[in-house]
């Protein structure tokens, strides 16, 4: 993983000049070759933090009025001259609700360049009684926030001993080392930006089997988009269709369907299993757009899972572990072997209760539940 190094460092770099030297030391002692999981771990880090640059989460809003009105209300408050509410595209609330405890708001710009003007000016909410309750930060991944609590607890520690005048920082330098500490070379670098600027593209889309090739390829898809949602208006967001490979007979090719923002294309794989109800589209068959790495890994998989049920194991499914797919085991559960997405990564893992109400929108869970029906 290629995670932001929050470091601990004298602000002046006097109390313990040596201190910056050593870590840099120790970062360039621990080299590791790049394997295709720790490959797969660095994309899919780096595409959730590219993801999550376009946002910021608020805490202490009450749930009493409309999420989205609520945002505009508090964006407005930051900087309302700037018409920066205007660029909101998403709001929602993370977690489940517990009694009378708020949940945080995670708010969704067009683009990156607003999240810091809010940040840099969130400190006008202290002028208004209304908000000053209210805590406003940039959306980290897991890994993010994990070394940054370390980084606290390290302060806390030195401070404890005496130490003085230090603080956390982000420092580019040991930010550039961390990556060289598992040998990423310039080749390698690029594939790693090649991979994760082809997903975050990749996004906005969904590939469709099964769909005649006798209509127009957008009335066709306007059509099997209103068949799972009608009331959602998710066709007027269809900005390109396109025809994948080349025309074979009779065969039917699969139809890429692109749209103009990745929420639209989770509420359709969410929302898939409508088609079952329609005879029209009983043999239609929707999956999210993945790049060949991903589709190569899930390969291997899915044959590793194969290999390890004939050897006698039982309860697996292939799951997404921090976005790499992984043959794991779920405690507890009656079902057998399965592929599942453990957070974006498909894995051969036991499959639970839980991993039956997954959006089986990923083909690893597509794979799970054909592994389950079997």
């Amino acid at each position: 993983m290629v995670p932001v190094k929050f470091v601990i460092q004298e602000e002046a770099n006097k109390a313990n000049p040596c201190f910056l030297s050593k870590k840099l030391e120790k970062l360039e002692s621990n080299t590791e070759s790049v394997t295709p999981i720790l490959f797969e771990k660095i994309v899919a880090e780096t595409k959730e933090r590219v993801q999550r640059d376009n946002n910021v989460i608020v805490y202490g809003l009450n749930e009493n009025q409309d999420d989205g009105t609520v945002a505009s209300c508090i964006i407005n408050a930051i900087a309302s001259a700037e018409n920066y509410a205007d660029r909101i595209v998403h709001t929602m609330r993370l977690g489940r609700l517990q009694g009378a405890k708020h949940r945080a708001l995670r708010i969704v710009f067009n683009n990156p360049f607003t999240v810091k003007d809010v940040l840099r000016n969130k400190h006008n909410l202290k002028s208004q009684e209304l908000y000053r309750s209210v805590f406003i930060r940039r959306d980290e991944t897991s890994n993010q926030r994990e070394l940054l609590n370390k980084c606290r607890k390290e302060l806390n520690e030195r401070k404890k001993s005496g130490e003085q005048n230090l603080g956390i920082r982000n420092i580019n330098r040991l930010e550039k080392l961390e990556s060289n500490t598992e040998s990423v070379t310039p080749i390698l670098f690029e594939k790693i930006v090649a991979e994760t600027k082809e997903r975050v593209q990749r996004d906005n889309n969904v590939i469709v089997y099964g769909l005649n090739e006798n209509q127009d390829d957008g009335t066709v898809a306007s059509c099997i988009i209103n068949a799972i949602a009608s009331a959602e208006n998710y066709a007027d967001r269809i900005v390109h269709t396109m025809r994948l490979g080349r025309l074979q007979g009779a065969k039917h090719r699969a139809l890429r369907i692109v749209f103009n923002n990745p929420f639209t294309v989770k509420d359709v794989l969410r929302n898939k299993h409508n088609l079952k109800s329609q005879e029209l589209y009983r043999s239609v068959f929707i999956r999210r757009d993945e790049t060949s790495n991903q589709r190569e890994l899930l390969n291997k998989c899915r044959k590793e899972l194969n290999e390890r049920k004939k050897s006698g194991e039982q309860n697996l499914g292939i799951r997404n572990i921090k976005g790499v797919p992984t043959v794991a085991k779920n405690l507890g559960s009656s079902v057998n072997l399965g592929i599942r997405n453990i957070k974006g990564v498909p894995t051969v893992a036991v499959n639970g209760r839980r991993s039956q109400r997954c959006d089986v929108g990923a083909p690893a869970d597509v794979e799970f539940q054909r592994q389950k029906n079997a």
